[in-house]
C-alpha cells in the first residue's frame, strides 16, 4: 500500500532503491536478536537477587513495529510543511479535506493502513533505548530527510579513522 506511494514520489530507480535500503536499514537497526543485557548485567541482577532475596524482573524485549516504518518514510519523501506533517502523524486527523493532494492521498493511505493493522504509528509499542530509538524515522522522532543517517554513519566512521 504504502509502496506505490514511495514508487511515485520517487523520481529516478535509484531514489526508489535508495529509500527501500533506508527502510531495510531501520528495520535491521531496531530489531534486537539475543539478549537485550550483557553477561555483567545479569551477574549484577543476580547478585542483587542473592543478597536482597528478591528475584528481579528482567527489562522486557522491545519490539519493532515494521508497520510503522513506510508511514514514515513516505512522510520524509512528501514535501509536507510542519503543520502538514503533524496533522499526519496525528492518530486522530483522518479527515482528508485539506488544501495539499499530497497530504490528502497521505491521509486516505493513512486509513487504509489503520484498517489493514487497527492502529496508527504514535499507537505502537516504543522502542527499548539502543534499539533504534534515536534513529531519524522512528515513531519518536520526526522523519528525517531521505539519506541523513548514512551521512551522519559516514562522520562516524570518519571520526573513528582519525
Amino acid at each position: 500500500m504504502w509502496g506505490q506511494y514511495i514508487v511515485g514520489v520517487c523520481d529516478t530507480p535509484r531514489e526508489i532503491k535508495r529509500a527501500l535500503n533506508d527502510l531495510r536499514y531501520q528495520a535491521m537497526t531496531r530489531r534486537s536478536n539475543g539478549p537485550s543485557a550483557t553477561r555483567g548485567e545479569r551477574l549484577v541482577r543476580s547478585i542483587r537477587q542473592f543478597v536482597t532475596g528478591r528475584p528481579e524482573k528482567a527489562p522486557a524485549e522491545a519490539r519493532v513495529d515494521e508497520a510503522a516504518l513506510p508511514p514514515l518514510k513516505a512522510a520524509a519523501l512528501a514535501d509536507l510543511t510542519d503543520s502538514e506533517l503533524q496533522y499526519f502523524l496525528g492518530p486522530d486527523t483522518l479527515d482528508i479535506r485539506t488544501s495539499s493532494e499530497n497530504l490528502k492521498l497521505l491521509i486516505q493511505l493513512k486509513i487504509k493502513h489503520m484498517e489493514q493493522f487497527k492502529r496508527w504509528l504514535a499507537e505502537a509499542q516504543p522502542a527499548a533505548a539502543g534499539s533504534g530509538a534515536d534513529i531519524p524515522g522512528s515513531t519518536n522522532a520526526p522523519p528525517a530527510p531521505a539519506g541523513q543517517h548514512q551521512t551522519e554513519n559516514r562522520a562516524a566512521n570518519s571520526a573513528k579513522q582519525a
